[in-house]
């Protein structure tokens, strides 16, 4: 019994030993990192099933506040919630990349704590490894690990790769994302000194080029371009175009924005330009771009600080003559604003090169930055010959320019008079190749007696065609009225019926009674129709104007027009030709059998008188033929002028001769691009293109100065033009091609033969003796003459 006692004592003392280590034993099993795997297994667990399980889902966005309603269920809440943040939101794709990358990483390290028994340090650092950057790793410690921790392993490698692939993806879309801004033209513009143009026309390819040309002296320059346009369609248009973005040095950047949003102007440093040109849109009849461009130019002033001041002068081109005032008061005081009337400038152009043939080619010559131009400046060592000197002193003393003018402070006085003083500080307005190319010299020894002859010349009714319509076709009826003399004729041919013509111009209050010298036909017919056009007799016209019914888009029916009323003409020379050799035939052979009947038929006088007659019946008709068909070869003299407002379709009518002269923006481009660079040439261009008033260019007769065979210098023959208040830049030679700024003025020449086809003057007014015959400014001599 005690034995037992005793072993039972020490069994109970054994077995209290024994609890008592079972006890220890089992606290191991209640440890930190017994809790630790448990916590990561229910970790797993919740982040595994919430996501997958919808009821479980659902409440943990209640618990965000996030729920459905009656109308609409918790899926489409989560979702329109989710589309808004996804996109207003800058931030939402890292964000979303950031929350699954925890979500992966959180997942895997809990999984690799419950399966293998890591720390969590080790655990974290493995599954970060897994997530971020390798994903081998379940290969390295697979063989150590049981099943569990290679599942666990290879879903962490999975969402790795997932988080890798979102990441590539959201780096490479925000790469390709700032590429295709900068392709946009979204960044801004850091330049000074440079050419801005707003907007986007037909016009501006051409002043790109002007600048190129301006600039090339000089290494280049800079055309920065703001459209509401794609940029890569607008460098497609300036490539197919011009050729290339650099132009002799001169680089073109081009920027999608609207040029009215100070935001977009501030991007294209607009601020620091040295000139700003608004160019608006062909179909813009009220000028509303232009006003709203303006009216971000000056908030641009006004509301910001110095360093956004405007630096250069504005340009800005106006459709309507009426809104040119409208453009200057709401630019104010403080903006330099030069507005340019293309519109009105393009039609008066047309006219006068109708009445005047060989006018085009001289403003193109006389325009723009190639062969010679005007040039407005003064320098200090020209004080003693110009100051205090007469103009028509001044006129002498240049060997390579050509005076024209003066400017006096802000105001420009062209072909002033022979008494007019010049002051110091007077800058002089010369036609020259360069502003470096010239300079006052000793005055010219001039021995003619200027001795003017009598000139007069022979009046001559003109008769004026214009196929198409215009909206302005109103100002151009009185400007041609104030250009031809009385008893004239202006014929419109148009598809646009006679009652819509009338009651367009009862709208704007226009009355053909009060046309004076002009009287209007009307005649309604298709342009693009031969069979209409045939019904026209071409050779009763002295000119004949092909207009583009307002837009860029219809320069392919002008070209249409023109090849047919060429082709028709030329028709109609063939058949006059074939017609005159048949009456010319018949003629001859009638003549040769009435003289061998006559020479036969004795001394019968009857029969004598009858053949008599008949044979000057055939020399009547003969004489008939021959005066209709010189009639129809008149018609290949007529003047054709066309109104073509693409550059491209303008070089393939010039390349196929099928109009004398064809008139398009490049004019316009010329003038602008000039007034960029200068504005103080605005009043010149202003003066001499779309202004009623003041001087003009006109072709004049060498025999309105020169008497038969004479020979004169240069200065001879300019102080006989000054007679008549007119200044002579220059001649047009066999070829039509213009000489402007001619060299060896003290050369004695003979300018019947030199200037074969007129001389190029500059005058207010035609220079005829005849008061009475002030009619016959502007009209081509060598058609009068031959009259």
């Amino acid at each position: 019994g005690g034995g037992g006692g005793n072993s039972g004592g020490d069994g109970s003392c054994s077995g209290s030993g024994g609890i008592s280590g079972r006890g220890r034993g089992g606290g191991g099993w209640f440890s930190g990192a017994l809790l630790m795997r448990c916590g990561s297994g229910l970790v797993a667990a919740t982040l595994i099933f919430v996501p997958v399980y919808p009821p479980a889902f659902t409440l943990a966005l209640r618990l965000f506040g996030i729920s459905g309603g009656e109308e609409h269920s918790l899926g489409e809440v989560v979702s329109y919630k989710l589309d808004y943040w996804l996109s207003t939101s800058t931030t939402s794709k890292p964000v979303t990349l950031a929350l699954i990358t925890v979500w992966v990483f959180a997942v895997g390290t809990a999984g690799l704590q419950v399966s293998r028994g890591d720390s969590l340090w080790d655990a974290s650092w493995t599954a970060l490894q897994g997530v971020g950057f390798d994903w081998t790793f379940i290969i390295k410690d697979g063989e150590h690990a049981g099943l569990s921790a290679r599942v666990v392993a290879f879903l962490t490698s999975l969402g790795g790769m997932l988080v890798t692939a979102l990441l590539l993806g959201i780096v490479g879309e925000a790469i390709s994302d700032k590429v295709d801004d900068m392709k946009k033209g979204k960044s801004k513009v850091i330049e000074a000194d440079h050419v801005v143009i707003l907007g986007w026309n037909s016009k501006v390819c051409g002043m790109v080029r002007q600048f190129s040309l301006a600039n090339e002296s000089e290494g280049g320059g800079c055309v920065v371009i703001l459209a509401d346009d794609d940029k890569e369609v607008l460098e497609e248009r300036v490539i197919e175009v011009l050729g290339s973005l650099n132009l002799q040095g001169t680089r073109v950047i081009i920027r999608g924005g609207k040029p009215f949003l100070i935001s977009d102007l501030l991007k294209i440093s607009a601020h620091k330009a040295k000139a700003i040109i608004v160019t608006s849109p062909d179909d813009d009849y009220v000028d509303a771009f232009s006003l709203q461009a303006v009216l971000a130019l000056k908030a641009l002033e006004v509301k910001h600080t110095e360093h956004s001041r405007l630096n250069g002068h504005v340009v800005v081109e106006v459709n309507s003559g009426a809104n040119e005032n409208l453009i200057i008061n709401v630019g104010g005081a403080t903006m330099k604003i030069y507005p340019v009337v293309t519109h009105d400038a393009i039609g008066r152009l047309m006219i006068q090169c109708s009445l005047q043939p060989g006018l085009a080619k001289v403003f193109l010559a006389l325009l723009g930055f190639e062969g010679n131009e005007f040039y407005c400046q003064t320098k200090p060592e020209w004080t003693k010959h110009v100051a205090g000197q007469k103009f028509g002193d001044v006129l002498m003393r240049f060997e390579h320019a050509v005076p024209v003018g003066f400017r006096r402070g802000d105001r420009t006085v062209i072909n002033p008079s022979d008494h007019e003083v010049l002051i110091e500080g007077d800058q002089l307005l010369v036609l020259a190749e360069d502003n470096d190319t010239y300079e006052p010299g000793p005055a010219p020894q001039i021995v003619d007696d200027g001795v003017v002859p009598h000139y007069t010349e022979v009046k001559r009714v003109i008769r004026m065609l214009f196929v198409g319509w215009r909206r302005d076709i109103h100002d151009m009826l009185l400007v041609t009225d104030s250009f031809v003399p009385p008893g004239s004729e202006l014929w419109l041919y148009d598809d646009t019926p006679v009652d819509q013509r009338m009651r367009e111009f009862d709208d704007i209050g226009f009355k053909e009674s009060s046309l004076q010298n002009l009287t209007v036909f009307h005649h309604t017919g298709n342009s693009g129709s031969r069979r209409h056009l045939e019904q026209l007799d071409f050779s009763r016209f002295t000119s004949i104007l092909v207009l583009a019914e307002d837009g860029f888009g219809k320069g392919h029916e002008v070209l249409v027009t023109m090849m047919l009323i060429r082709d028709i003409q030329a028709t109609r020379m063939v058949r006059a030709k074939k017609m005159t050799n048949k009456w010319r035939s018949k003629l001859s052979t009638s003549e040769e059998n009435l003289k061998g009947f006559g020479a036969g038929s004795g001394s019968s006088g009857g029969k004598l008188d009858k053949f008599g007659l008949a044979s000057k019946f055939l020399q009547v008709a003969g004489s008939a033929a021959e005066e209709k068909s010189h009639h129809l070869r008149s018609a290949k003299s007529v003047t054709v002028v066309a109104e073509i407002l693409d550059p491209t379709t303008r070089r393939l009518v010039m390349d196929a001769n099928a109009g004398d002269f064809v008139l398009s923006n490049e004019i316009v481009s010329m003038a602008m691009a000039m007034l960029a660079e200068d504005f103080v040439l605005h009043g010149v261009l202003k003066e001499l293109l779309w202004s009623a008033d003041g001087n003009e260019i006109y072709i004049r007769p060498t025999a309105q100065y020169l008497h038969p065979g004479e020979r004169l210098t240069y200065y001879e023959l300019l102080r006989r033009a000054r007679l008549r208040r007119q200044i002579v830049m220059g001649y047009l030679d066999r070829e039509g091609t213009p000489v402007l700024n001619p060299e060896g003025k003290g050369e004695p020449r003979l300018w019947e033969e030199l200037a074969a086809k007129g001389l190029v003057v500059l005058a207010e007014d035609d220079g005829c003796d005849d008061d009475s015959a002030r009619w016959c400014r502007g009209f081509s001599w060598h058609s009068v003459r031959s009259c």
